[in-house]
């Protein structure tokens, strides 16, 4: 029961407070939550320069304090394209006291992936340069999850169809490889299940491949911008990966997965 994806309002687009977060995950019966706020360094990301970090660890503070006996508290971030901007992630995480890292990818050839897509020249293009982007992103390795596997699909239009993975299966292996040999988790993003998707990001295929691999290090996150969103879905994904051949979901202790 621990939730590595939420967000506060120290993230530009949620109002969600830390404290009201922890007061429902302790009725929800979780161990742990992590708050991963947005970092974002590209110029056209709203994002970019909202996040304040005095701010955001006076509220981890605070939060220690009153529920640390009930409930452990993980500091972290989200970071938009860490293949990008790893110089500057590196140099801005020297002095900081955050626990933890997801990697994702909110952009791609300059462009934000949230967009409507008119012009666009054909799906497989468009998955295609995504995934790239993430494998170029895994690459780079500075961080300790990668965030919703193909969570492209969430934003193109319905007359896209239903995301299919085979089709990109030989890059997005090369994905998963390369998240094995670099200790990296990866996220089992429950957003999708309660969105227009229906399923998970990344898709049970997608996990089933890493399964498949060798991989062994799945963490839940709800991607929660809201106090309704925490822990969303938890026990259907726990039960899909049990099936999928995992004894359960990793945790992040004392700097490594177990």
């Amino acid at each position: 029961m621990r939730d590595y994806h939420i967000h506060t309002e120290n993230s530009f687009d949620s109002l969600a407070k830390m404290e009201e977060y922890c007061k429902r995950a302790i009725e929800l019966g979780f161990k742990e939550v992590a708050f991963m706020e947005h970092y974002d360094m590209n110029p056209k990301d709203e994002s970019k320069g909202y996040f304040s970090y005095h701010k955001y660890m006076d509220g981890i503070t605070s939060c220690r304090n009153q529920f640390g006996d009930q409930l452990k508290i993980t500091a972290g971030l989200e970071l938009g394209e860490p293949h990008e901007y790893w110089e500057h992630h590196e140099e801005y995480k020297k002095d900081k006291a955050f626990d933890l890292f997801i990697g994702s990818v909110h952009f791609v050839n300059g462009d934000v992936i949230h967009r409507t897509y008119e012009d666009w020249e054909t799906t497989e293009k468009i998955y295609m340069d995504y995934f790239n982007a993430l494998l170029k992103t895994v690459k780079t390795g500075n961080f300790n999850i990668l965030g919703h596997i193909d969570v492209i699909k969430r934003y193109l239009p319905d007359r896209a169809g239903k995301f299919n993975p085979y089709p990109f299966k030989e890059i997005i292996f090369e994905v998963l490889k390369e998240t094995i040999s670099k200790n990296i988790a990866i996220e089992v993003n429950s957003s999708g299940l309660r969105q227009k998707l229906r399923e998970p990001l990344p898709a049970y295929e997608i996990v089933n491949w890493y399964r498949s691999l060798g991989g062994e290090k799945i963490v839940f996150g709800s991607d929660a911008h809201r106090l309704e969103h925490l822990g969303t879905d938890y026990k259907t994904l726990e039960e899909a990966i049990k099936i999928l051949g995992f004894k359960g979901f990793s945790k992040w202790d004392e700097g490594e997965w177990k």
